[in-house]
């Protein structure tokens, strides 16, 4: 027996990072279904991107989320394939020109949102393998399925915070209004009845 043959034999087991992570990997247990729908990965990365400074997200966690659809394929979005990238925490450090262990701190940040889902290999490493036709055969990294399913959040989100600031200028003029005529001394007002 070899020590490859035992790491084969290993189930990959998701390793338990937090409650919210572990809240996250059972509700989108299941492939996005975006078939028929008109919608690419494209559309999903511009609602986040729009809704992300609605929801108080930091950009390095956008510019993350937007490296990794970056390196996703169209195929990796139909039918009941799931959306995994594999980037060595290197590479993503040179990428988001970030350290190693901000990396990872942005990469449990990540997960913790409920934005991806860690998907381990037995050994901890990520890498994946395609087939000639660019079909995911088998990947270890970060699950980008969240995304395709939280897209009406990221959209309702959007739409919801863009109709309440596009309301703030009359409540502020309403406030000041309220305040200028608490301001307004006793005489002026008897001088107005």
């Amino acid at each position: 027996m070899t020590i490859a043959s035992v790491f084969q034999s290993l189930p990959a087991h998701p390793r338990h990072l937090s409650e919210a992570a572990d809240r996250f990997r059972e509700r989108f247990a299941s492939p996005p279904k975006l078939e028929g729908t008109g919608l690419a990965p494209g559309n999903i990365i511009a609602t986040f991107k729009a809704a992300a400074r609605y929801m108080k997200l930091r950009p390095n966690v956008v510019q993350a989320m937007d490296y990794f659809f970056a390196l996703t394929q169209p195929q990796d979005w139909v039918a009941d394939a799931r959306p995994i990238v594999w980037p060595s925490a290197r590479e993503q450090a040179e990428a988001l020109t970030m350290s190693i262990s901000g990396v990872k701190r942005l990469n449990r940040q990540l997960i913790d949102l409920g934005l991806v889902l860690a998907k381990d290999s037995p050994t901890g490493a990520r890498w994946g393998r395609r087939s000639h036709n660019g079909q995911i055969i088998e990947a270890y990294g970060f699950d980008l399925s969240p995304m395709g399913h939280r897209l009406s959040e990221f959209a309702a989100s959007r739409l919801f915070k863009a109709l309440m600031t596009a309301h703030v200028p009359q409540w502020r003029v309403f406030d000041a209004a309220r305040r200028g005529a608490r301001d307004v001394s006793p005489a002026a007002r008897a001088a107005v009845r």
